[in-house]
């Protein structure tokens, strides 16, 4: 035991001697870094409104648009055309599922004058869709194949309470070798 007391004197005046030059250097340091903090503007006064349009349509509900035939509707005080609602009555295809950018055209097929398209969905099944058929979350029905493209209508809500048609396509991938 007496053997190690002249080495627990010497390490402990290490050890403090060491303390002494970080307290300095922390010292030093906060005297370096004082920030200046600017004062903060005072806020505006405003001034209270009163809200006047309580009895219009609440814009965070659908607007109730008056239908007089099921291709006509009124807009602006003009009567158009609109697009009638999807058949809500169809038995959907099981591609129906899916939406369009799910699909990717891989290639074609013709059988007996019958042009079909091949498409694969994100899990990598591949489809065979044929003029006709239904793809897409919109009520997408296919109008043409080429060895590019398959080309589709989708009906789609138009914003104002009606429907539309677009123009929409699902293309051959290709790869860069």
């Amino acid at each position: 035991m007496k053997n190690y007391l002249p080495l627990l004197i010497v390490v402990t005046l290490v050890g403090c001697s060491e303390q002494q030059d970080v307290n300095e250097y922390i010292k030093g340091v906060k005297a370096k870094a004082t920030p200046k903090v600017e004062e903060i503007a005072p806020a505006k006064e405003l001034k209270a409104i009163n809200y006047q349009s309580g009895e219009l349509r609440s814009p965070f509900r659908g607007s109730k648009v008056a239908v007089f035939e099921s291709d006509q509707m009124m807009r602006g005080g003009k009567v158009i055309v609109q697009k009638p609602r999807p058949d809500a009555n169809r038995v959907r295809e099981y591609l129906e599922r899916y939406s369009i950018g799910d699909f990717i055209m891989v290639g074609t097929l013709s059988k007996k004058g019958i042009t079909w398209g091949l498409v694969q969905d994100q899990t990598g099944i591949v489809h065979a869709v044929k003029i006709g058929d239904y793809i897409g979350e919109n009520s997408g029905r296919v109008i043409a194949i080429t060895t590019d493209q398959i080309d589709l209508i989708e009906t789609v809500p138009d914003g104002e309470g009606g429907w539309m048609d677009t123009n929409s396509y699902i293309e051959m991938q290709t790869y860069n070798e």
